[in-house]
């Protein structure tokens, strides 16, 4: 999420709730037992509980044919298993992003979460409620899924939440400068060992400063001073040979890059000097980042002293980003000034083209775009005041959206997971609550196993080792920081 949000960033309220629409038929169990069998990688066992329910069947096709969404039938071209399967997921996962937030889909307004939310055998989303409104997320990255850290910026304080049991492993107490009383951005160092906070002065603007605290001890943490102080956006360098990277900072038209250990300046990079201040930008290798400044996108590697090694146009000025890891993927998705969807692939040609996949109906809000977030062909967009989240394959279908001025505080993207900062304040007491949302599934169906015969799932127990292997996790685990960062 790039810059200074306070202007027309978050700050979101409810939409009009109105009544659900969805299949009251759909077997109880069946999206659980798919969903537990994809994580476990068996995909033919899936497919076959899929086609094998006829139910299961026409309650997917009725989200994707004539009388929904689509408005209209399947592409043309398109059939097949993997179509299918991909129409499934994405159909699931936007229950679960729905599921804390009113939202509506099509002209539908809907009242409360769907069916597949309600369910006993379909857990809802995780969540930790937390005492005031969360500004900033983290994500930490963990071994396996479901595993790592979540850092909740509250305040002067960030609570560290293990993401296997949600529970607590402390809090860091802030020392923020003055004229500042919350971060406006922090990012996990990539080997979790450290955070990088940009506090958030009264007025709206980040503060000048980068700080870094370890999550291993507690120590004073590390400050360095910015002699720019336009930053917009601070992200770490993938860690290569078992060493973490360095964190690289957005200061107008400069691309900074600063050691994590000792917070000293490495090197400095300049834009072009006819161009505009980056927008924002994200670490996709160990050495390259992709920038965006208005409709210029930029990858930069920062072995070298000219540091922009490609670049490309859109068609719109650009405010938001997500790509994967290099060379994993070489598609970046962009959100652009008006609340719009693009894609650019750099592979294939010299000069990429930037593909418009969606844009929000002329009645609807068109406001410039602060985050996208793509897992596994859907898309979670946030513009202005809303919530949109897309299905981009087989096709690109809108499958709902919220306005959330008022109640969407923050939010932030991992790996395979997604988290919402939540404020409710329609009650008599206002409450805040922190959800997340594991994009491949629920993580703890890693623990839980599909009876044959159509026996409901259960939980395995654990085993006793793995009790004890607790005790030395890493900081990835969620585990080591208890007790050593709880700042009283």
């Amino acid at each position: 999420m790039a810059g200074d949000t306070g202007k027309d960033g978050f700050g979101f309220a409810p939409a009009p709730r109105g009544d659900a629409a969805s299949p009251t038929d759909f077997p109880e169990n069946a999206w659980h037992k798919v969903f537990a069998l994809l994580s476990a990688g068996e995909v033919v066992r899936a497919a076959m509980a899929f086609l094998s329910n006829r139910l299961a069947q026409a309650s997917i096709g009725s989200a994707w044919d004539l009388h929904a969404v689509l408005k209209g039938p399947w592409p043309r071209g398109v059939g097949g298993l993997k179509p299918f399967l991909a129409a499934a997921r994405a159909s699931h996962l936007t229950e679960r992003v729905f599921c804390k937030v009113i939202r509506s889909v099509g002209s539908a307004e809907v009242l409360k979460p769907t069916f597949l939310c309600l369910t006993s055998s379909t857990a809802p989303p995780r969540s930790v409620a937390v005492n005031a409104a969360a500004t900033a997320l983290a994500f930490s990255t963990g071994d396996l899924v479901g595993e790592g850290l979540l850092a909740i910026a509250i305040g002067r304080d960030i609570k560290l939440i293990g993401r296997d049991d949600m529970k607590s492993c402390g809090t860091l107490a802030l020392t923020l400068p003055k004229g500042c009383r919350e971060v406006g951005s922090m990012v996990f160092s990539s080997d979790s060992s450290s955070i990088a906070v940009v506090p958030r002065a009264e007025s709206g603007s980040f503060a000048p400063e980068i700080q870094f605290y370890s999550t291993q001890e507690k120590s004073k943490p590390i400050v360095t001073k910015m002699r720019n102080a336009e930053i917009s956006q601070i992200d770490f360098l993938n860690a290569v040979s078992g060493m973490a990277g360095d964190l690289v900072v957005a200061c107008g038209k400069e691309l900074i890059r600063i050691s994590q250990t000792t917070g000293e300046v490495v090197r400095t990079w300049k834009g072009d000097d006819g161009g505009a201040a980056f927008a924002t930008f994200k670490a996709v290798s160990p050495h390259e980042v992709i920038t965006l400044s208005e409709k210029t996108l930029s990858i930069w590697d920062l072995r070298t002293a000219e540091g922009v090694a490609r670049r490309a146009n859109a068609t719109q000025v650009v405010t938001a980003l997500d790509a994967a890891s290099f060379p994993s993927s070489s598609v970046t998705f962009l959100g652009d000034i008006y609340g719009g969807l693009h894609r650019m692939d750099w592979r294939g040609s010299e000069v990429p083209v930037c593909e418009l996949l969606w844009s929000p109906p002329e009645e609807r809000e068109r406001s410039r775009s602060h985050m996208v977030m793509v897992e596994h062909g859907c898309v979670s967009l946030v513009a202005g005041s809303c919530l949109t989240v897309l299905a981009i394959d087989p096709c690109v279908v809108e499958l709902g959206y919220a306005n959330v001025r008022g109640c969407l505080t923050a939010v932030a993207a991992g790996s395979r997971v997604w988290g919402f900062g939540i404020h409710d304040a329609s009650g008599k007491t206002p409450q805040s609550t922190v959800v997340i949302v594991d994009t491949n599934g629920t993580a703890h169906l890693k623990k839980e196993t599909v009876e044959e015969g159509g026996n409901r799932v259960e939980k395995q127990k654990k085993p006793k080792a793995k009790k004890a292997e607790t005790q030395g996790k890493k900081p990835s685990s969620g585990k080591a920081a208890h007790g050593r960062n709880s700042g009283r």
